[in-house]
Order: C-alpha cells, then sequence, then structure tokens
C-alpha cells in the first residue's frame, strides 16, 4: 500500500509539473512550449527507466527513498538554471549558438522527470504481478496531479506552484525529513514555495514589451496568464493612430499579458475634445456607418479601448467580452476611477468569457461585432495547448460571429499587415467560406482596408450598399486608411483573386504561403508558414522572431537526439519483437493526447481548463480501464487494442461536432462534465492494452518491463511534436486516424508473438 501511494504522489507531481512549465514558460520564452516539456516529461521518465533497466542488470540495489529526494530537489534545480539559460527566442531560430541552448535546456528539464521514470520503473519491475495495478495507479496519480496544478495556478501563481509541486514527492518522507536526503530536498522544495522570485527569476526574453522594473505598477498571476500593469507613456496597446494627428492622446495604463501581448487601460475622456482622438483611431472604422443607438458586441475588450470608440460612435447599448480575469477586475477594481467607470457605465455589459463561447451562447444579435488584434499569440499553433483564440478564425467560428449579426450588421476584424501578405487574406478566404454558406455574394459584403502594418476587414451580413460604401470611404481616409478591396472600387489584385470563386483554388494551391481557409478541424490560422520556407525571414517583425513551425523543428531536433540513442539502447539486446508493441503504444497515446488537448479547448470554453480537465479525465479514465483490464477474464492485450482503435476513430470522426452541439450555451462547469463524460469510454478503453501487455511481459521477461518503459516513453515524446505536424498539415482527424492505425499495428505485432512464442527472447 505504501509503495502504491508513493506511485501515485509521484505521478501527481509528475503530470502537475508538465501543467505548470508552460505556463512559465509562457512568460519567460514561448507560447509553443506546450508539446516540447510534455515530450521532455516523457523522454526523461523513459531514460529514468533505462536507467532502472541498466541498474537490475547490474545486480545493483535500488534505492527508492533518494529518487524521490532527487525528484523534488531536480525540479527546483533544473528550473532555477533554465531560468537563467541566455536564451533569445528570436535568435534561436536563426543561429546555432542559441539553438544549441535549447538542447541545454532540453536536458536540464529532463532531469526530475528522469528521477521520477526511475523510481516508477523500479517499482514496477520489483512489483512482478502487480505491476499493472502500480501502473494504473500512475494513471489516477496524474490525474489527479493535473486538478491540482489547476487549482494551484489560480490560487498562487506559476512560480510558488513550482516549489508546491516539489513539495508534494516528499509527503511521506515529512516525518524523517531531519535525516537522509530528504533534508537537503525538502529545504530546496520549501525554498522554492516561499520565495519563488528569488529562486525562480522570470524575466521575459521577449523583444517587446521592454518593461523597466521602475515601471512596473503591479503583476497579478492567474491560470490564464502573468499580466503586468505598467506606466505607459509610449501609448502601448494603441493600434497606430493616425501619424498626423495632432489632438490630446489620454494617459493609459499598460496591461502586458505574459510580456507580449498588449492592451491598455484609458484614462475615460470627459470632453468632446479629448474624445477626438477616438475619430482618428482606425478600429473605429467598424463604427464608422452603425446607426446611432447601435448595439455592439466587442470581443476581446482588453482594458476598454474599443468600448470607448463604441460609446463615442453613439452606441447605445456595448456587450464587452474579455478572456482574463484580472484584466477585467483591473477595469472595475483599481483602476475604475481612472477608467472612469468604463465597465459600470449603464450602456456597458462586461462579461469574463472565452470570446466564441460566449458568442455561440449568447441568443442577441447586433449591429456591429467587433475583434481588434484579439489573438495575443497566447495559444501558437505550433502545440500550444489551448487554442482557443485560433478556433475564433475558423470558418465554424465566421459562421457563429455572421449569425450574430443583424441583417446588414457588420463583423470587423483588425489584424496585421504581413509583407508579403498571407494573414488577412487568410480571413479574407475564410469569412468568403461562411458567406457563401449563407447565400452572400463575398465580393458585395467585405471591405479591406490598410494603416501603416495593420488591415481592416469589414464582413457584413448582406451587400455593401453604394453609399454606404462612400461613407466607408470618406471615414477610411479620416482614419488614415487606404483602401485595398471593396466592390466596384480599384482593389489589390491579391484579394480580388482571393473573392473570384474560379481563380481562389489556385491562388491557395500556388501560393508562397499557407492561406487556406482555416476550420475547426484544422484550426491553426495564425501558422502560415509552407516547410519550404522555414528559418527564412520573412519581412515581418513579428514572425522573424516567433515562428511556429520554426519553433517545432528546432525542439523535434532536440528531442531526436536524445529520443533515438535511448531508444536503440533500449532495444539493443532485448528483442525486437518483445518490446515493438510498446513503442506504438506510446506513439499512439502521446498522439491522441496531444489531438485532445487542443481539440477540446473550444467545447471546454476556457483555455485556462484545456490542460487539467482533459488530461485528468484522460488519465484517469485510463487508470480505470486499466484496473478494470486486470479484472476481467482471460483478459486479451490484442483485443484491447483493437478496442482502444474503435474509441479513437470515434471520437476523431464522430463525437467532436456532436460534443460541440452539446456544449454550447452552457456553463463552464457543465462543459468541463460534458468533456470528462465524453472521454469515459475512449480513455478507459486506451488504458487498458498497454497495461495487459506490460502484465505479460513482467509474467514471462520481468527484466524487460524497464526496458519497455524506456521506449514507450521514447517513441512517445517523439511522437507529440510529431502529432502536431501532422495536425498542422492533415488536421486533428487525420491524426488521430493515424494512432488508431498504431493501435491495430500493435494488436499484429501482438497477436504474431502469441502464435510465435519462439520470438519472445529467452534470456
Amino acid at each position: 500500500m505504501r509503495r502504491t501511494l508513493h506511485v501515485v504522489l509521484v505521478a501527481a507531481a509528475v503530470l502537475a509539473l508538465q501543467v505548470v512549465l508552460p505556463r512559465v514558460f509562457s512568460v519567460v520564452l514561448w507560447y509553443h512550449l506546450g508539446f516540447f516539456i510534455v515530450s521532455l516529461a516523457l523522454l526523461g521518465g523513459a531514460l529514468g527507466a533505462l536507467s532502472a533497466s541498466r541498474r537490475s542488470a547490474r545486480g545493483l540495489a535500488s534505492n527508492p527513498e533518494v529518487d524521490v529526494a532527487a525528484t523534488a530537489a531536480a525540479i527546483v534545480i533544473a528550473l532555477a538554471l533554465t531560468l537563467r539559460l541566455p536564451l533569445d527566442p528570436g535568435a534561436t531560430m536563426h543561429e546555432p549558438g542559441p539553438a544549441a541552448l535549447v538542447f541545454v535546456m532540453a536536458a536540464l528539464l529532463c532531469a526530475p522527470f528522469f528521477f521520477a521514470g526511475r523510481f516508477m520503473a523500479t517499482a514496477l519491475a520489483e512489483s512482478g504481478a502487480n505491476a499493472g495495478r502500480l501502473y494504473a495507479a500512475s494513471f489516477v496519480g496524474a490525474g489527479v496531479g493535473g486538478l491540482g496544478a489547476f487549482a494551484l495556478l489560480s490560487t498562487c501563481g506559476a512560480p510558488r506552484a513550482l516549489g508546491v509541486v516539489a513539495l508534494v514527492p516528499l509527503l511521506l518522507y515529512a516525518p524523517r525529513a531531519a535525516r537522509g536526503p530528504w533534508s537537503f530536498a525538502l529545504v530546496l522544495a520549501a525554498a522554492a514555495a516561499l520565495a519563488p522570485d528569488v529562486v525562480f527569476p522570470m524575466e521575459s526574453r521577449k523583444h517587446f514589451p521592454r518593461i523597466e522594473p521602475a515601471r512596473v505598477k503591479e503583476r497579478v498571476w492567474n491560470a490564464l496568464s502573468r499580466v503586468t500593469f505598467y506606466d505607459n507613456p509610449e501609448r502601448h496597446g494603441l493600434w497606430q493612430l493616425r501619424p498626423d494627428f495632432a489632438g490630446p492622446v489620454p494617459d493609459s495604463v499598460g496591461v502586458a499579458i505574459d510580456d507580449w501581448a498588449i492592451t491598455s487601460i484609458w484614462r475615460r475622456p470627459t470632453t468632446p475634445e479629448q474624445e477626438r482622438f477616438l475619430a482618428a483611431y482606425p478600429p473605429t472604422l467598424a463604427y464608422a456607418t452603425a446607426p446611432e443607438g447601435f448595439d455592439a458586441l466587442v470581443l476581446g475588450a482588453g482594458g476598454g479601448l474599443d468600448v470607448l470608440g463604441a460609446l463615442a460612435a453613439k452606441a447605445g447599448h456595448v456587450t464587452a467580452v474579455e478572456l482574463n480575469p484580472a484584466i477585467v477586475d483591473a477595469v472595475r477594481g483599481r483602476y475604475a476611477e481612472f477608467a472612469g467607470r468604463l465597465y459600470d457605465d449603464p450602456r456597458v455589459e462586461a462579461h469574463c468569457a472565452e470570446g466564441r463561447a460566449f458568442a455561440e451562447a449568447d441568443p442577441r444579435v447586433y449591429d456591429r461585432v467587433v475583434l481588434t488584434g484579439v489573438d495575443t499569440f497566447a495559444a501558437t499553433e505550433a502545440g500550444a495547448f489551448a487554442l482557443s483564440e485560433n478556433y475564433l478564425y475558423t470558418r465554424q467560428a465566421l459562421d457563429v460571429l455572421l449569425a450574430r449579426l443583424k441583417p446588414g450588421g457588420i463583423a470587423a476584424f483588425s489584424r496585421w499587415w504581413y509583407e508579403p501578405e498571407r494573414q488577412t487574406v487568410r480571413l479574407v478566404l475564410t469569412a468568403a467560406e461562411a458567406l457563401r454558406a449563407r447565400g452572400l455574394d463575398p465580393a458585395a459584403s467585405i471591405f479591406v482596408g490598410r494603416a501603416q502594418t495593420n488591415s481592416y476587414v469589414l464582413v457584413k451580413n448582406g451587400p455593401f450598399e453604394d453609399a454606404e460604401l462612400r461613407a466607408l470611404d470618406q471615414a477610411a481616409m479620416l482614419r488614415g486608411i487606404e483602401g485595398v478591396f471593396a466592390r466596384d472600387r480599384p482593389s489589390d489584385p491579391l484579394f480580388a483573386r482571393a473573392l473570384d470563386p474560379e481563380r481562389a483554388g489556385e491562388l491557395v494551391r500556388t501560393y508562397a504561403y499557407r492561406i487556406e481557409p482555416t476550420t475547426d478541424d484544422r484550426p491553426f490560422f495564425f501558422e502560415h508558414t509552407r516547410l519550404s520556407r522555414v528559418f527564412r525571414g520573412e519581412g515581418d517583425w513579428i514572425h522573424d522572431r516567433v515562428g511556429g513551425v520554426e519553433v517545432l523543428i528546432v525542439t523535434l531536433g532536440a528531442l531526436l537526439l536524445l529520443a533515438v540513442p535511448l531508444g536503440v539502447f533500449a532495444a539493443r539486446g532485448a528483442g525486437k519483437s518483445a518490446l515493438s508493441p510498446f513503442l506504438a503504444f506510446g506513439a499512439a497515446y502521446s498522439a491522441v493526447e496531444v489531438v485532445l488537448l487542443a481539440r477540446l479547448a473550444l467545447p471546454l470554453g476556457s483555455p485556462a481548463l484545456a490542460v487539467p480537465v482533459t488530461l485528468s479525465a484522460l488519465l484517469i479514465g485510463s487508470g480505470a480501464g486499466a484496473f478494470m483490464a486486470l479484472r476481467l477474464p482471460d483478459p486479451r492485450a490484442v483485443r484491447s487494442c483493437s478496442v482502444a482503435a474503435v474509441a479513437v476513430v470515434a471520437i476523431g470522426v464522430l463525437a467532436f461536432d456532436l460534443l460541440a452541439d452539446a456544449t454550447r450555451g452552457q456553463s463552464v462547469a457543465d462543459r468541463a462534465l460534458a468533456v470528462t463524460a465524453f472521454l469515459a469510454f475512449p480513455a478507459f478503453a486506451l488504458g487498458m492494452p498497454m497495461t495487459l501487455a506490460l502484465r505479460e511481459l513482467a509474467a514471462s521477461r520481468p527484466e524487460l518491463v524497464s526496458r519497455a518503459l524506456a521506449l514507450n516513453g521514447a517513441a512517445a515524446a517523439v511522437a507529440g511534436p510529431l502529432a502536431t505536424a501532422a495536425a498542422l498539415q492533415w488536421g486533428f482527424t487525420a491524426t488521430l486516424c493515424g494512432a488508431a492505425a498504431l493501435y491495430f499495428i500493435a494488436a499484429a505485432l501482438l497477436q504474431r508473438m502469441a502464435v510465435r512464442p519462439s520470438l519472445l527472447p529467452s534470456g
């Protein structure tokens, strides 16, 4: 019983660490590192399992207490060192020196998972017939750890959460903390929990914004982000006000989400002269032709600038939706007087919610739906767990936004303008598909303008009238916006081709960048780099420094350098046929995990819940399946593989849309329950094959258990980024079908072993 409890605690710490680390690196380096952390956890665990195997082969005694203490100490030491590496996230994509530091970072972060993996492998190898039971217990512990990590992030922030996570494996040894290896580990973990800012320096390496410490007013952590409020004389958060505007611009408090995404809280204008800057502010083009007393829905309201613009344009009612509660609380709380109590104005209705989830649940219709730069790169497509913001720019999302418009209403988007252009034209192509589905002519219902490095796309629920286009032309000129596309106007040839149904297909196929319309199955709106162009300068100050595909390739390279030698060494002399099913198991489960973490962010409607709810439901369900498999009469691993494959195909092909429909309009709690129930059967099925195969191996060749775990972990580590790449290229459904095929392959390998027992190594 004590060993089982040890396994549960270590598994909980390992999973909690996987949840907390991406939150840390979202601030310090990239949002892209979600899959990388999971892969490193699997890889470190595999190295630990191999170490346990080597130790056993040499007849050395195991010391699980030392491994547990080392796990706790390594969490603190590895993170403290990693956060002090001189990594430049921009240079890493293009220079060999910084890229090599990614490999160093990977090696450091493997350390805590290495010791945890060695402990787990030793426990399983020494448990004999109870190996399957302990393996199942590890699933349950991991699931609990995921939920615990979410609670920690919500209450004490990521740095302190790291210290608390380091304490978890030591709980059973607290009475003996004054002696043995526990004392050192306990002191480190306690120091990290009590003084996290000293142990874990959270200095952002991103190039913008550079906020001097003296300008910082306050930093707030929550499960979504770290939000920094700071003095803002440069007026960050203002989307390039017309350059020749000479009037007064109000003061603002800058707001940096994870030291990258920018919004601001503005001193509310009280006179027409103070309000005049809004008429020159390009995003207010959205309101230029709106009738007096119009209704507006602002998604990604931030500190409220778009709300101020709507009120200045004589809106009768504004519904402001902001994802981050720290920002809403600031506008309503400590900066309420500064902001003129904007979110308490009787004409303003403020909500803290994810934009698409709110739009799907809200039955009302509006004259204007406004999204000004809602992306923040917080869920970049190259493997981040919560892709909620990408789901605002899919074909299905455009359907939702158009459904929220009154006849003649307009959805207004402010986006980046790239040279050569790629993002705005992709938005236009996606909107065109949604308009055609409603029986509208996209060329008559879309207006595109450009001001400096930003674009402004208006999508109307109906055709633009001639008088309306003339009014838009005049309003655009007043805001410094030049026309790019409008019906019966001289237009950019690129957008003319994009909105010509006979030429759009060829444009998408032959264009230098990926600009095909995005869907919920492939929602990677912000990733437009073709493989033929990776690591090239794009001529853009954002993409040259933050490229999803580039990060994916660099981190995959680091993982391969670690995983391939490990896999070869684990399989050497062990009999490939005996261990090959475990290779397939690791790759398949990892691929399913990656897809579910990304895909279920949409029905959950809360990116903060995407990781803990999905991982916990998946792992606890897998643990239940593992326990049940051990109790079934005459269980067959081959048969369970087929069941798992069918379950994966079912969720990939049949169930995602049904789940999205079932959760539409539900509360966050109900959505979480629905996702948990949705995962119950597939998770249960996925927990059976590996457990049964592991039990059979433990009964016949216990000395191979650690090697099997090592090979399983190595395959899973590499499969994570490969699954991400597959989803980028072919979509989530195709990736899940590939994972199902791996389960069928594992079944065939196990069947071959059963038919030909001589394939099992005899020692």
